[in-house]
């Protein structure tokens, strides 16, 4: 029985490298937007925190500045 021969295929070794390249790639971009959404969750926890603190300063100084206009207004 005769042995098989080794057949180069330049074009299909060429469309692997390309996939693989590609896969690389895409994974790489899927890292990237997943560790963006995570930093956007992060900015968005913090500036919540900041916004919910400023609110109860604004609750409170109004506050403050209906007491001191009843004393104008006695």
């Amino acid at each position: 029985m005769a042995e098989p021969q080794q057949v180069n295929d330049r074009p299909a070794e060429t469309g692997i490298k390309v996939n693989n390249i590609l896969t690389g790639l895409i994974l790489a971009a899927i890292i990237w937007v997943g560790t963006s959404i995570e930093e956007i969750k992060g900015n968005v926890a913090e500036v919540t925190a900041f916004q919910m603190v400023n609110t109860e300063k604004i609750n409170h100084l109004e506050a403050r500045i209906g007491r001191l206009e009843d004393r104008l207004s006695k």
